[in-house]
C-alpha cells in the first residue's frame, strides 16, 4: 500500500490537456495529482482509499477570476437602471451601514455560493480589516487582493504590504495567496499605481485592476466632463489628468502596472486603444463579467478583437452588487449565447487561463501529474463526445468536490 494514495474513478475525467478519458481515474497524494489515466490502468494501484464516483465526470474546479465577497448581503438592492456614478454612490451607501458582523457573514455566505457551484479557486478584491481576523480560513483556494484608493485618503504602501505579509504568515493553512488591487485610475493616483508596481515587483505579489469599465470613465479621462466625472470633482478628486488621454493609455503605456497584471472588464476602449493593447498584449490578461456586463446594459464586449489583439479572456461574476448569483456555469453559458466561441474555449476561460492569470498554470485548471488535486464531479451518462458541452450546460449545484485533496461533500439543493 503507498501511503496516502487515494485514487478516484469516474466516467469521464475530463482533464484539459487531453481528450476525455472515458472510464478514467485520477491518483492523488498530499493534495497533488500523481496519474491520470484510464481506469484499468490504474486499477492494479495499492492506495489507502478508492472513491468511485459512477456515472459523473470529473474535472477541474472552477476558477473565479474577479469577484467582491464583502458584496454579497447586496443582491437586487442596486436597480440596475442607475448610471455606474450613482452605482457607486450607493455601493457606498450599503458598505457604510455594514459593520464587522454583517462583513464576514457576506463574506462567508459568498465562499459558500461560490463552492455551491463549483468554484474551487477565487480572485476575491477586499480589505484586510480587523474583522478579517474572525474569518475561518476558506475552504477553497483564493487570492486575497487588497483594494486600494487614494481619492481623498493617502495610501502608506510599506505598512499596508507589511499588514498583508503579516495576516498571510498568521494563516499558513490558507490555500492561495495574497495580493494588491488599485481600485481604477479614477480612484488611485499615477503615484500609487507606481508605489504598487513597486512593493508588487519586490514582494511577488500579483496585481489587478478594474479598467475600461465604463463609458463613463473613458469620458471623464478624454473629455474631461460626463457623470463620473462631476461626481469625483464634488468629492474633491484633482481632476488636472482629464481631458487627456484614455484610462488604458494612462497605466499601459505610462508602463504603472508589473507585468502579469489582471486587467477587470475592459469594456470601454477608444481606436488608439488597440495599438496599445496590441503592442503590450503579452503583458496582462483581461477577465470579463458577462452578467454584470449585461445587468449594466453595455455594449457588446470586444471579445473577437481582444482575442486577435493576443489577450487571453478569463471569466468572473463580479459581485452580487451587480449580478444574481456566483455561478460560473451562467457565466459560460451568456458568454457562449454572446459571442462566436466554442464550448471549449469557454471552458478555458474558466480553468486553464486564469491558472495562468494568477501564475498557477499546469498548478490549477487542469488535471495532470504536478497539478493541484482541486476537483470538481458532475453527473453524465451521455456520450464522451458531448463531455465539454455537458459541462457548460450544467444547471444543478455541485455535490462533490475536493480542493487540495480534501474532499467536501455538499447537499444538492
Amino acid at each position: 500500500m503507498i501511503s496516502g494514495h487515494r485514487l478516484i474513478r469516474a466516467r469521464v475525467v475530463l482533464t484539459q490537456t487531453t481528450p476525455p478519458i472515458e472510464d478514467g481515474a485520477v491518483l492523488i497524494q498530499q493534495g497533488e495529482i500523481v496519474k491520470v489515466g484510464f481506469y484499468r490502468d490504474l486499477a492494479s494501484a495499492s492506495v489507502e482509499e478508492r472513491i468511485d464516483l459512477g456515472e459523473q465526470i470529473l474535472l477541474p474546479g472552477l476558477i473565479n477570476a474577479h469577484c467582491h465577497l464583502d458584496y454579497t448581503g447586496m443582491r437586487n438592492k442596486i436597480p440596475s437602471e442607475k448610471n455606474f456614478s450613482q452605482w457607486i454612490q450607493r455601493i457606498i451607501a450599503l458598505k457604510n451601514a455594514q459593520n464587522h458582523k454583517d462583513y464576514l457573514a457576506a463574506i462567508e455566505e459568498g465562499f459558500k455560493e461560490l463552492r455551491h457551484w463549483g468554484t474551487t479557486s477565487v480572485f476575491n478584491i477586499g480589505f484586510i480589516p480587523e474583522a478579517m481576523e474572525g474569518l475561518p480560513t476558506p475552504a477553497m483556494r483564493t487570492w486575497w487582493f487588497h483594494e486600494l484608493i487614494d481619492i481623498r485618503f493617502p495610501v502608506y504602501m510599506e505598512k499596508l504590504v507589511g499588514n498583508v505579509l503579516a495576516f498571510s504568515k498568521k494563516h499558513p493553512t490558507w490555500l492561495g495567496a495574497f495580493g494588491l488591487s488599485p481600485h481604477a485610475p479614477y480612484t488611485v493616483s499615477r503615484d500609487l499605481y507606481k508605489r504598487v508596481k513597486c512593493y508588487a515587483e519586490k514582494h511577488d505579489l500579483p496585481v489587478t485592476t478594474h479598467l475600461a469599465e465604463t463609458s463613463e470613465e473613458l469620458e471623464m479621462f478624454r473629455e474631461g466632463c460626463g457623470h463620473l466625472f462631476d461626481f469625483l470633482k464634488g468629492l474633491g478628486r484633482p481632476m488636472r489628468d482629464c481631458k487627456t488621454k484614455s484610462p488604458v493609455a494612462i497605466l499601459l503605456e505610462e508602463s504603472l502596472l508589473p507585468r502579469g497584471s489582471i486587467l477587470v472588464h475592459m469594456n470601454a476602449l477608444d481606436e488608439a486603444d488597440w495599438a496599445i493593447i496590441r503592442r503590450h498584449a503579452s503583458d496582462f490578461m483581461v477577465v470579463h463579467c458577462p452578467k454584470t456586463h449585461s445587468y449594466f446594459g453595455r455594449d457588446k464586449f470586444h471579445f473577437a478583437e481582444l482575442r486577435k489583439s493576443g489577450v487571453s479572456i478569463c471569466l468572473g461574476t463580479d459581485s452580487l452588487a451587480s449580478n444574481d448569483s456566483l455561478n460560473l456555469f451562467e457565466e459560460m453559458r451568456l458568454f457562449l449565447r454572446l459571442h462566436e466561441v466554442t464550448e471549449q474555449e469557454v471552458l478555458n476561460m474558466v480553468t486553464l487561463h486564469s491558472a495562468k492569470a494568477i501564475g498557477w498554470e499546469g498548478r490549477l485548471g487542469i488535471i495532470a501529474a504536478g497539478a493541484c488535486a482541486d476537483l470538481i464531479a458532475i453527473p453524465y451518462s451521455g456520450k464522451i463526445r458531448d463531455t465539454v458541452a455537458a459541462v457548460v450546460n450544467h444547471s444543478q449545484p455541485i455535490g462533490w468536490s475536493m480542493v487540495g485533496g480534501m474532499q467536501n461533500e455538499m447537499p444538492i439543493g
